[in-house]
């Protein structure tokens, strides 16, 4: 058994390529059982599109392999499971879980067993909880040594007579990670036969025994949630949700990247312009984000060399998923614009568009752009700069054959004005692409409430949000007369601990900015949106002292700085931050105090968003950590604030104060072994992408999740037809960019497009292969699908993994807790549209009647559309 995965047979062809044959046949034979999961997956940190993608990429390895699928939902070892794995798992067909951790024997009335229900209520596995982990039958003792074979046996057939359901049935797991396989394990069964003459011994795989088990019906218990209890539980190794925080941010923009651009774009594309060409390239992206989303490598507990991987294999997803992107909107845009004047194409992301958006638009002059929908009318824009260029191309030019054929290099300059702009362009559903027009006419619109900042202040017609003297925030939400002081303090504290968790120091009292002298500057004027910039040194002490029984005396300074963003008509703060850490053996959080008691707790998690029930850990009042997704809400009865993070998952709530891990500092793993790890100490300067979002009664009245969504997913953005030559132009990529200002020049970087301004990482140019030709033209704004109800929520757009048919795959979630019945409007030519499971082998076909499909969805259920389109060539 192959730990449940399949990627393990990809690292072993890559170095015993001679032995395929072989290997495959032992597969074949059902010698070697692999899969159901590509890597055996974290479940908090891993959301649930990585986890259905971990699933789609070990089933069509099994079958790349010849191997039977194995309905099997086998996760031993993961820090809890998550409440939607009974839904996740039946969508491929598996009614089981073998598990370990996360649920202590002694809490678990009765068997072991029992029917793990899913919050849809519908979905269901039978559970089996390991009695003693995944490794009680490992290492076994040698065939002469009766006596203990003796003893191994009788524990393990005890242990299951007191606690199984099928007290008749034993499972001993014969392995565990980082051990090797026995080699004398047939000499040792062979004795255990001749040990125990009234035992049948079955020397099976692991779904040999969940099908021997459920030979016939059983009684059991039923209970559904989270399979988490801090209470009496001491290995939930909760320190793994913001142990290597870097790592935790490069997997949630390498993931978005592929989800909310990459994905839809390369469908939109296929059906625009019958082109499949990028397949390979995705499927490549994606092993490589879940090969890091194997639990010890996402959680950040592994050695320095692991992590050091890690992020390489983040990057190289990011930039295969941005170089999809960039060409399926660049050819979808001059689809779209055949003229030859300038024009903006913006593809919203999963979560639609409803607010301002931010983009480069390159022209001959410095005078100011003018932006207007399809029937002419003005957009709003801001200028947020304008600054002139000059590109120079280092491009060989060849001679021609009479001359000899001689090569020299030419040096070719071209300049212009680039503007980086704001517009409030208008609201749009989810994957919707749209175009508009940049020209000279000049622009009327008018603006009812625009945002206004002055001094220290950023106020709009709901939110009034100051800059206090220490950094933090001080917001008055105008809706419900909350104000809420102290907003984003940090807040600072020893770490004992490593790379599994956090172990608060005994006596240590926690460091806060409440003393720092914040410099507070504006960086935008409004009228569309306005911005503060905010830094201060945060004095910290630069470890712990020798005996590590008190943090050192001497201090180090940790510089801070935080832009803060408010629009016009907007209830949210954006912040872009950075932390330059410099102190050793410390975890720093921020701190938002809540203006009411007993908060009612909300966090989303892997398609569902959970009414939080908060639980300290018994085995030690320090650890007060949970894990989110991307975010957590507090509300009493008038309304509350949720908090938006981009790759952050640890977050606590003491009395009212809610937290959110920034960071933790730590020298080693711990636990396995005191492995030594510098480089988890952080000590250089992390960015982050985080909101404050206030609102109005509960999470669902305020539609925090759909804020949630669009913040988290935010739209692609390219101009078409500019003055600046295309990147993808010269014929060699010796690129130089510089700045032409009154005092001279100087190179630059550039804001050539959306993934510097998300992630300010990269310039941007990328020398791509020339777009196939359209087999259609599409109309200039478009989503393959619409629907009103505000509860459904897109989480997918892709193509089919049947390859063969070019069909696009569309996936819901209702996140409501009632179920609901909504009309699906699909665009362009469908002919056919099937109702799909996760693993998307057909359930039956929907009936499109006026271009619509009525689907149905269980509370917090997932549905998953086949659409088959008309009037394209699949390539």
């Amino acid at each position: 058994m192959a730990d449940g995965q399949t990627s393990i047979i990809e690292d072993f062809l890559e170095i015993r390529p001679e032995a395929r044959e072989d290997l495959l046949a032992l597969i074949k034979a059902g010698r070697i059982q692999i899969g159901p999961w590509y890597t055996m997956p974290d479940l908090w940190l891993s959301d649930g599109e990585a986890l259905i993608r971990n699933l789609l990429t070990g089933r069509r390895d099994c079958q790349k392999y010849g191997a039977e699928f194995p309905h099997l939902g086998y996760v031993p070892d993961s820090f809890g499971h998550i409440e939607q794995m009974p839904q996740i798992l039946n969508g491929f067909g598996i009614e089981n879980y073998v598990f370990g951790r996360g649920e202590p024997l002694e809490s678990l009335e009765g068997a072991l067993e029992f029917y793990w229900i899913a919050p849809d209520g519908k979905s269901r596995v039978l559970a089996h909880r390991l009695p003693h982990g995944y490794q009680n039958g490992a290492m076994l003792p040698a065939a002469e040594k009766t006596d203990e074979i003796m003893g191994v046996f009788n524990s393990n057939i005890k242990a299951h007579q007191n606690r199984s359901a099928r007290p008749d049935l034993t499972l001993m797991m014969n392995g565990v990670d980082h051990i090797w396989v026995q080699s004398d394990l047939s000499a040792i069964l062979k004795e255990a036969g001749r040990l125990f003459p009234q035992q049948e011994l079955i020397h099976g795989t692991l779904l040999d025994y969940v099908r021997k088990f459920s030979e016939f019906p059983l009684n059991l218990k039923e209970r559904s949630g989270v399979l988490r209890n801090p209470h009496l539980y001491s290995e939930l190794l909760e320190g793994t949700w913001s142990s290597r925080i870097d790592n935790k941010i490069e997997n949630y923009r390498a993931t978005m990247v592929l989800k909310n651009w990459a994905e839809p774009l390369s469908a939109l594309a296929q059906w625009h312009l019958g082109s499949t060409e990028d397949v390979n390239a995705l499927e490549l992206a994606w092993r490589l984000v879940l090969q890091n989303h194997a639990h010890d490598s996402i959680c950040g507990c592994s050695v320095d060399r692991v992590h050091t991987e890690v992020s390489q294999r983040f990057i190289q997803a990011q930039e295969i998923g941005e170089m999809i992107a960039d060409k399926s909107l660049q050819a979808l845009g001059k689809n779209i614009c055949r003229d030859k004047g300038p024009s903006l194409i913006r593809f919203t992301g999963l979560g639609g568009a409803d607010g301002c958006e931010e983009f480069i638009i390159d022209t001959d002059t410095d005078a100011a752009i003018s932006l207007h929908d399809i029937l002419g009318q003005s957009i709003p824009t801001q200028r947020l700069s304008c600054r002139k260029l000059r590109r120079s191309d280092a491009v060989v030019v060849r001679g021609n054959d009479t001359d000899g054929g001689y090569q020299r290099t030419e040096l070719r300059q071209h300049e212009f004005w680039e503007h980086r702009v704001l517009a409030r362009l208008p609201k749009a559903a989810p994957c919707n692409l749209q175009s508009y027009k940049i020209t000279s006419i000049e622009s009327s619109y008018s603006l009812n409430e625009p945002v206004k900042v002055e001094g220290h202040t950023l106020e709009n017609h709901f939110i009034r949000a100051e800059v206090s003297a220490n950094g933090s925030l001080t917001v008055t939400h105008k809706k419900n007369h909350q104000v809420y002081t102290g907003l984003l303090t940090l807040v600072d504290q020893a770490d004992l601990g490593g790379g599994y968790s956090f172990i608060p120091l005994d006596g240590d009292v926690p460091w806060s900015s409440h003393a720092c002298c914040a410099q507070v500057s504006i960086i935008e004027q409004g009228p569309l949106r306005a911005g503060l910039l905010v830094t201060f040194t945060h004095d910290l002490p630069s470890g712990l002292n020798e005996a590590k029984d008190a943090r050192d005396p001497l201090k180090v300074k940790c510089d801070w700085r935080m832009e803060v963003r408010l629009e016009a008509g907007s209830e949210t703060l954006s912040i872009r931050a950075s932390f330059t850490n410099r102190a050793r053996q410390h975890r720093l959080r921020l701190a938002m105090p809540l203006p009411f008691e007993r908060p009612s707790t909300n966090v989303e998690r892997a398609f569902i968003v959970s009414n939080e029930t908060l639980e300290n850990y018994t085995h030690d009042a320090g650890q007060n950590s949970h894990p989110m997704q991307n975010w957590i809400s507090a509300h009493n009865a008038s309304g509350g604030i949720a908090f938006i993070g981009m790759g952050l998952h640890e977050w606590a709530l003491e009395e009212n104060l809610l937290s959110v891990t920034l960071l933790r500092s730590v020298p080693f793993v711990g636990m396995c072994g005191s492995w030594e790890t510098p480089d988890a100490l952080l000590l250089k300067e992390i960015s982050y992408e985080f909101a404050l979002t206030f609102f109005s009664g509960d999470w669902h009245q305020g539609a925090v999740h759909q804020r949630a969504a669009q913040f988290l997913n935010p739209s692609a953005i390219t101009l078409i037809n500019g003055k600046s030559p295309e990147w993808s132009e010269m014929p060699h990529a010796s690129v130089k960019l510089e700045e032409i200002g009154a005092e001279g020049t100087h190179e630059v970087s550039s804001w050539r497009n959306c993934w510097l301004k998300h992630f300010n990482q990269r310039d941007g140019w990328r020398r791509e292969e020339a777009s196939r030709p359209a087999t259609r033209i599409a109309s200039v704004t478009e989503s393959l699908a619409k629907w009103d109800d505000p509860d459904i929520t897109l989480s997918a757009l892709k193509l089919s993994e049947d390859r063969r048919t070019g069909d696009t795959v569309i996936r819901l979630c209702n996140v409501a807790d009632v179920a609901k019945r909504t009309a699906i409007r699909l665009e362009g030519s469908v002919f056919a549209v099937k109702l799909v499971n996760l693993a998307e082998d057909e359930l039956r076909n929907l009936e499109i009647k006026d271009q619509q499909v009525v689907v149905e969805l269980l509370p917090h259920g997932i549905v998953t559309l086949r659409c088959q389109y008309g009037n394209r060539t699949v390539n």
